[in-house]
């Protein structure tokens, strides 16, 4: 982890980031899932060829997808002589395992792309692959059946470090800990509970700041105090109010109702809560309704 660009409790492992904004990272999951996709489609490419007298072994046929993907790769990507490509199933085996499971996340998910793009790609690859990243829920999607892109931002990221921290200093650990529940959350695909709890840290700020009120009358009385902006105090409201009315997040679920919140919700509003809660303490420190320090 490039300690640079996270808190000391993050880098620590005391903080949680979701898995979804861990951008350059590839868990020991993702790379088992993808290395048993990358098995499953070359194998079928595999055919036997003979060795000599009643011997025989796997290759890579010329004519088969794989061997025609393996083949350009030895030449248009690794760049070595078309005479020294090697077509033994076992040898090309060993060489994308090295790639898969030693590779850092350039060079895997380089080789993955440059393979979804590649003529021969077996039609049905892009969406095992994309089922990996879904199923570890890594911060990459394959887009377009061809694209290995980043579903979240460098921003979204940072925002939560920053709440995270700017939290604990304003010694509002009532908020950080909703964040982190949140960020917990998405990590194991319960999206509702993500929301939930990413509500619940503004929530716990603006309590903070204008106690015994609802949040709709506590908004009200900070924007007066606390110069938060109209068009803010609005745009959360509306935020809220999703939270609310949607089925699953704020009510229990009917018994034979099912929540629509997606990762892309859960993923939104953890970005936006965790920005509000910065902006919050900032405007509360201002105008003194937090401590500047804890």
């Amino acid at each position: 982890m490039d300690r640079s660009v996270v808190s000391f409790e993050q880098a620590e492992g005391v903080e949680p980031l979701p898995t979804q904004l861990q951008l350059k990272q590839l868990t020991q999951e993702l790379r088992a899932l993808l290395w048993a996709v990358i098995v499953n489609s070359t194998e079928r490419s595999a055919t036997e060829a003979m060795t000599g007298y009643m011997g025989t072994t796997l290759v890579f046929s010329a004519q088969s997808a794989w061997g025609r993907i393996l083949r350009d790769k030895h030449v248009l990507r690794d760049h070595l002589p078309i005479d020294e490509f090697d077509s033994d199933f076992h040898f090309q085996m060993e060489s994308l395992k090295k790639i898969f499971w030693e590779g850092d996340y350039v060079l895997v998910f380089g080789t993955l792309q440059w393979i979804l793009r590649h003529a021969s790609c077996p039609p049905n690859l892009a969406r095992g692959v994309d089922f990996c990243l879904q199923r570890a829920r890594a911060a990459y999607r394959v887009i377009d059946g061809r694209t290995v892109a980043p579903i979240a931002s460098e921003h979204e990221r940072d925002a939560l470090l920053q709440a995270l921290t700017t939290s604990h200093e304003a010694g509002l650990e009532g908020a950080r800990a909703h964040l982190r529940n949140a960020a917990g959350a998405a990590s194991e695909g319960s999206y509702a509970d993500s929301v939930r709890e990413s509500i619940s840290s503004v929530e716990s700020v603006v309590r903070v700041m204008a106690p015994n009120k609802s949040l709709a009358n506590a908004l009200a009385e900070l924007q007066k105090t606390s110069h938060v902006h109209p068009a803010m105090k609005s745009a959360f409201e509306k935020l809220y109010g999703y939270a609310s009315d949607e089925q699953g997040i704020r009510h229990s679920l009917l018994l034979d109702g099912d929540s629509k919140v997606d990762e892309g919700d859960a993923l939104f509003m953890l970005g936006a809560c965790a920005s509000f809660v910065t902006y919050l303490i900032s405007k509360g420190r201002a105008a003194g309704a937090l401590k500047s320090d804890a």
